[in-house]
């Protein structure tokens, strides 16, 4: 009796623990299965449900870490006998792996056809490191405000380097001149100086849409000025922005070329050699027009120029990239993201079709499964993909 006893107290007490077991596993389970499931997005034909796969595709090595631990999960039910729950994790865990790997498939012969150097491992650096700039300046002083300025040298000061002038995101009323430093630090150790501005921002009472162009040029005016002692090439100075910046880097280059966007402050801006335009808002009307747009980001359009395209169509106009398209312009690079919510792809391939009619050196990609963010991964394969393409455009 008293062996029984035993016995059937030992086995109780191994049933409780195999209980407890099963329902820790199946806890992570269904969490791992929660973020897991974003990557299904990647396969759905719908432009809005790009937003839910944007982890996935900016961190698919974490995503891809999602599902390898659902078919841990579902070996551990499969242990504890739970063999329908393990079917069911099991299956997840293959499903939402293969949008993942089908995607690193594709970047790979997104690679291999544009002669490109990927590295999936590169991926790992999924954080943007601290990068303090050499040096800050005040480019110019425009309604009352400060204009700042973000330097990173190239480290080899013996010589005139190749100068960038980049114009930071934000919906033309937020973002930091700082927040690409791990990029500004990438270019200055391949022999560029990079000179990240800040401009007028648009707020619910200042429509920025002339101002902040005449700041970015106000900043090549500043550059003109300083490049002996800056030790930059007059010659050999390029634009480059993102989003929002993206917008006001082509617009200014254009203005400049074309004589028809001036300074804020004084003194001759310099003529640029070349502009980049990364996930570049080229057409507010059309971003406002896109029922797919989120209401912060029409907000700040509205912001911006001012009000909307029917009470503002001169500023919806004369802020359109494509309206000053011409013969003449600087070569130009632009950089779509495919899965981008927030500006599309679209936009951007009009713009490289207007600039090749009007006979303008135009390279425009448009980076497979990559969404409007791809740029906070420094070690994504579209960040590595961006960055490739920018030099050799460079260069």
């Amino acid at each position: 009796m008293i062996n029984m006893a035993k016995q059937k107290a030992h086995k109780t007490g191994r049933s409780q623990k195999q209980y407890a077991a099963y329902w820790l596993v199946l806890l992570i389970g269904v969490v791992m299965a929660a973020f897991a499931l974003q990557a299904i997005a990647l396969w759905l034909p719908w432009r809005w449900a790009y937003g839910f796969a944007s982890n996935a595709t900016v961190w698919p090595l974490v995503q891809l870490s999602f599902s390898i631990t659902l078919l841990l999960v579902a070996a551990g039910l499969f242990y504890l006998m739970a063999r329908v729950s393990a079917l069911v994790f099991g299956v997840l865990g293959l499903i939402t792996m293969l949008p993942v790997l089908f995607m690193f498939v594709t970047w790979s012969q997104y690679g291999h056809q544009h002669q490109l150097s990927l590295d999936v491992l590169e991926q790992r650096h999924m954080t943007r490191s601290v990068n303090a700039p050499d040096e800050t300046f005040e480019y110019g002083r425009a309604g009352g405000q400060s204009l700042m300025l973000s330097a990173y040298f190239n480290p080899d000061m013996t010589k005139r380097s190749p100068a960038i002038v980049y114009v930071h995101g934000g919906g033309w009323s937020g973002g930091s001149r700082t927040e690409n430093g791990d990029f500004f630090r990438w270019l200055s150790s391949l022999g560029y100086s990079v000179f990240s501005i800040d401009y007028r921002y648009a707020t619910s009472r200042y429509a920025s849409w002339r101002d902040a162009p005449a700041d970015v040029v106000c900043a090549l005016a500043w550059l003109n000025e300083t490049a002996d002692t800056q030790h930059i090439d007059r010659d050999n100075v390029a634009i480059m922005g993102d989003s929002a910046g993206g917008q006001l880097a082509l617009r200014a280059a254009y203005g400049v070329r074309s004589g028809d966007v001036s300074s804020s402050c004084q003194g001759e801006p310099l003529v640029p050699k070349r502009v980049i335009g990364i996930v570049p808002a080229i057409d507010a009307r059309e971003l406002y027009d896109d029922p797919k747009l989120g209401p912060t980001s029409r907000v700040n359009i509205v912001r911006y120029l001012g009000g909307t395209p029917e009470t503002a169509a001169e500023a919806y106009n004369e802020s359109s990239v494509i309206t000053h398209v011409k013969a003449d312009l600087p070569p130009t690079l632009i950089i779509n993201a495919a899965n981008d919510t927030l500006v599309s792809p679209d936009s951007g391939e009009r713009l490289a079709e207007a600039l090749d009619r009007a006979g303008v050196e135009v390279e425009q990609y448009t980076l497979p499964y990559a969404a409007h963010s791809y740029w906070i991964n420094p070690g994504g394969l579209q960040n590595q993909t961006a960055r490739e393409l920018i030099l050799r455009f460079l260069r």
